[in-house]
Order: C-alpha cells, then sequence, then structure tokens
C-alpha cells in the first residue's frame, strides 16, 4: 500500500472515530438532561417512608395554564401547589408521596396520569380550587369518575341509558371504582367542616383529569376561588393547612384498619 493511501485510511479512521465519540457523547448528555429533568419534574418517592403506601398528589394546573382567577388576584395554580406542598409535608412520615409537578410548570393530564401510574401509586388525589361546575359555591366537591363494570353490562342495551357514551377507556374496574367512591366518602366528612358556605359533597363525573389511572382517583375543588371570601380564605396559611390535615385524615382512614 502506498503512502498515499496509508495515510488516507488513518485521516478516515480518525474521522470515523471523532464521529462515534461526538455521538456517543451526545447520548450521554441527552441521558443526564432527562435524568435531571425527570428528578425537577417527577420527585422521587421517599425511600425512608414507613408505609409501602404511595401517595400520588396532583396539584392541578401550571404554568401558562393559570386555571381560574380570583377577582383578587390570586391564581388556582398557586393555591394548588400550595395545598399539594401541605398536604405532601403532612402525608410523608406515614407513606411515600409523589408530586405531579413540584414548581410552576405545565403537565399535561396524560403526564400527570403517567407519572401516577409509573410510580404504581395506590391512590391519586388532583387537587384545585377553580370551583368545577358551580364557579360561585364556597363549598367543596370531591369527584370520582367511571361507571361500574356490571351497570355498563346491564344498561348498555337501553336507548335511555348513557352507558354507551363511555369507551372502554372510562371503564374503570370495578375495585377501583368502589375504593375510590370510598376515598371521595371519606374526604367529604373530612371536609364538610371547612366549607366556607355550603357543604362538602361527593360528584360521580367523566372528569379527563381521572382517566387512565390504575389505582382508585378523585379529584377535590377545594371551593371556588372566584368566590370573595373563598378567595380570602386561599390566601391564610392556617386555612390551607387545616385543608391539608382534613386530606391526611381521610387518606388515614381510607388506610386503616
Amino acid at each position: 500500500m502506498s503512502r498515499e493511501k496509508r495515510l488516507a485510511n488513518m485521516q478516515e479512521t480518525a474521522i470515523i472515530i471523532r464521529f462515534r465519540a461526538k455521538q456517543r457523547l451526545a447520548v450521554l448528555l441527552v441521558a443526564g438532561f432527562v435524568a435531571i429533568a425527570g428528578t425537577a419534574l417527577c420527585p422521587p418517592v421517599r425511600a425512608d417512608a414507613p408505609s409501602a403506601k404511595i401517595i400520588a398528589l396532583d396539584p392541578g394546573h401550571g404554568g401558562t395554564d393559570t386555571g381560574t382567577e380570583g377577582s383578587g388576584g390570586l391564581l388556582e395554580k398557586e393555591v394548588t401547589l400550595a395545598l399539594a406542598r401541605r398536604v405532601a409535608a403532612c402525608l410523608e412520615p406515614r407513606y411515600g408521596v409523589v408530586l405531579t409537578r413540584s414548581g410552576d410548570y405545565r403537565l399535561d393530564g396524560v403526564d400527570r396520569a403517567a407519572l401516577a401510574n409509573s410510580r404504581q401509586a395506590d391512590l391519586f388525589v388532583s387537587l384545585h380550587a377553580g370551583g368545577g361546575f358551580s364557579s360561585t359555591s364556597g363549598g367543596i366537591t370531591v369527584f370520582y369518575r367511571g361507571l361500574p363494570p356490571d351497570s355498563l353490562l346491564t344498561t348498555a342495551d337501553s336507548p335511555e341509558s348513557s352507558a354507551d357514551t363511555y369507551s372502554l377507556w372510562d371503564r374503570v374496574d370495578e375495585k377501583q371504582f368502589y375504593a375510590a367512591r370510598s376515598l371521595a366518602s371519606l374526604l367529604r366528612e373530612s371536609f364538610d367542616p371547612l366549607a366556607v358556605s355550603g357543604d362538602a359533597v361527593v360528584r360521580q363525573a367523566p372528569l379527563a383529569p381521572l382517566t387512565g389511572m390504575h389505582m382508585p382517583a378523585v379529584l377535590v375543588e377545594v371551593g371556588a376561588i372566584t368566590h370573595p371570601a373563598v378567595e380570602d380564605r386561599f390566601r391564610d396559611p392556617d386555612y390551607l393547612s387545616a385543608l391539608a390535615d382534613a386530606v391526611c385524615a381521610a387518606v388515614d382512614r381510607f388506610f386503616g384498619p
């Protein structure tokens, strides 16, 4: 082989080595970014929690999705995150806790469900403060979703039934359905003394934030931020702590003997 060919081969080999090194570095950088982002967006479960139970807390809205705004300028996304942090602090001595978001950024509903499912959470509690179906209410509403499978089977042939509007994705496992309804009832009992005006009630509705969950899931509207008295209460750290204590009490009763 001539000197020119040997030199050309050496140059080609050097180019290939440099390309592979750059490619490997890029892969490592991407992997590192994903790991860091995953830690920021999806904080790990506490490894030292004495209970094997994991609670996924979902502060509604975030980032550009501000949720509802009160007349005094308080945003729903601020209330839900502040409340979720208090609930987490209350639960962590006894349970593993996952927050779907730990800061002010937006997450799609699919991402929230995927996070809770991937962490194999035992419960999912989504927190909201916009008022749901009643934007002027001072009451508290706890929602759970889905129809029990037997109801779907027995009413699917009835033209008056709305069961045919539920897809297979909407059909909740029977055990999860009754467990979610039980948790919703316990939350209602805990929240009832804290309703600013009106009562704490339980409702069943096919809400998007509860879709795709592999565990009992509920959504709590802790009041309508558009109600002036409710907005004022949301600014009170003691009231938020009382709401957080109510969630913790219901969870303890749910897993109690």
